[in-house]
């Protein structure tokens, strides 16, 4: 694939250098040009390195008499390229030209054409996912990033500084010792790299918070066992705290007017050379499988109560597993008539204590279990107990039995409801509900219940009256 290569600078106002043939505005030098020269009309311009004119206002063109048009891109080198942006025509719209955006590099790029450095250390701008630790050699959950190296010097020592997002990313320093290994490598089955702390290598790795954002991570490493640069460098293990890209910047630690690390000012120093201009910055980026889309890997995810609203709310989870309960506030205060006593279910359990809630009416009443309104559910006693609604005879033959008494009160009647209950006297008494026979009467010889009188029978011969008389 032909790339066009094109030169671009910034545009300013007008410097003052144009003369009256001259256009009106004088477009100053800038990278790549770096000189101003008088063209066939006297007029200042910028020479720049392949013998390009600079880009003028009026449009995206180069100084081959191309036109580009708004959405273009266009690479200057291998590592650097231009946009052709819209521009807005005052009226809502925008003009069929546009005008070019400022250089962009592309991170982590290396110019083919570069002969300045012949030898280098890279980040490599990628994606990667989280490295697969079936043997259990690693405490953390990390990325291994490879750092990439290019040349044929031979290496005894190296030692560079970066910056990263603490925020994102984190440095696992327990590790670099088990991941740059010949053991490591071979166990994992892993590209080998030229760090072996088990063939003659040794690390020291340190990391400094800078601010709120920023650390800034220090390596070095020295080996006896000397060897040529390979493609492969080193791992660095990574704890990422999110699903996302972030940058590792080189440095040489000079952070506001001072060294980070005394013993270590050099972006990149190999075998005592400084390579500081060869060290190239690296984007990286986080993937993984996220199935539920919440930006967060589904080997990183935290189960538990996601819902702030949750008693047991947990900050740290981000899958939530359906164990929330609920904030229960409640009397813990034994004795009140509702204190709330633990059974073991968190669904219903107090687990916010409130004695502010504590009351003792409800559950107050007569709790002697001889009073009449003794109330079994009563836990606390007032002075409502009394003894009278319910006192009666509790002696179901008397007469005046009460079935709802159940206090004796020493009245029982038994006479009221005596009698005769014998269905043949003259005086049988069916209300009667006591025997007293005693007081039974019966008829008498003319079989009648009328009282008995003295009578004499006379029996009168023939012819012979009352009015008679007889001596």
């Amino acid at each position: 694939m032909m790339r066009v290569y094109i030169l671009i600078t910034l545009l300013f106002p007008f410097l003052g250098l144009a003369q009256d043939n001259c256009y009106a505005t004088v477009i100053p030098c800038d990278f790549p040009c770096s000189e101003y020269v008088i063209d066939e009309n006297g007029c200042p311009i910028c020479e720049c390195s392949d013998g390009w004119t600079p880009i003028n206002e009026d449009g995206c063109y180069a100084s081959n008499g191309v036109t580009y048009v708004p959405g273009d891109q266009f690479f200057i080198t291998d590592c650097q390229y231009v946009n052709c942006l819209q521009v807005e025509d005052g009226w809502g719209g925008f003009l069929d030209s546009g005008i070019w955006s400022e250089v962009i590099d592309v991170d982590g790029c290396v110019d083919a054409e570069n002969t300045a450095c012949p030898n280098s250390v890279i980040i490599p701008s990628d994606s990667y996912g989280l490295f697969d630790d079936n043997l259990n050699q690693i405490d953390a959950e990390i990325m291994l990033l490879p750092i990439l190296s290019s040349g044929d010097m031979s290496i005894s020592s190296y030692q560079f500084n970066f910056i990263y997002n603490h925020q994102v990313v984190n440095i696992d320093l327990e590790s670099f010792d088990i991941v740059n290994s010949s053991t490591f490598y071979t166990a994992y089955n892993l590209d080998s790299a030229l760090s072996d702390v088990a063939n003659g290598g040794m690390f020291s790795v340190n990391s400094i918070q800078l601010d709120s954002v920023s650390s800034i991570l220090s390596i070095a490493y020295a080996t006896s066992n000397i060897q040529p640069m390979s493609e492969l460098l080193m791992y660095i293990p990574l704890i990422v705290s999110y699903q996302e890209c972030f940058d590792l910047q080189f440095s040489d630690g000079y952070i506001n007017g001072e060294y980070i690390y005394p013993n270590q000012t050099y972006n990149l120093l190999v075998s005592n050379q400084d390579l500081s201009d060869c060290a190239v910055d690296g984007v990286v980026c986080f993937t993984c499988i996220d199935e539920n889309a919440n930006s967060v890997c589904d080997e990183l995810e935290i189960a538990g109560c996601i819902d702030e609203t949750m008693f047991n709310y947990n900050p740290n989870a981000t899958l939530d597993d359906g164990s929330c309960y609920p904030v229960i506030a409640g009397c813990m205060i034994e004795g009140a008539c509702n204190y709330s006593e633990l059974t073991g279910d968190v669904n219903v359990d107090v687990n916010t204590t409130d004695n502010s809630l504590c009351e003792y009416e409800t559950c107050a009443g007569c709790t002697n279990p001889s009073a009449c309104n003794y109330d079994a559910d009563a836990t606390i006693p007032d002075e409502s107990c009394e003894w009278t609604s319910c006192a009666g005879c509790v002696d179901a033959l008397a007469c005046n039995y009460d079935e709802f008494a159940t206090i004796d009160d020493g009245l029982c009647d038994y006479l009221s409801c005596s009698g005769c209950i014998d269905s043949s006297a003259c005086n049988y008494d069916p209300n009667a509900t006591i025997s007293d026979n005693s007081l039974c009467e019966f008829p008498n010889a003319c079989d009648s219940c009328e009282d008995e009188e003295l009578v004499q029978i006379i029996e009168l011969p023939l012819g012979w009256s009352f009015f008679s008389t007889y001596l």
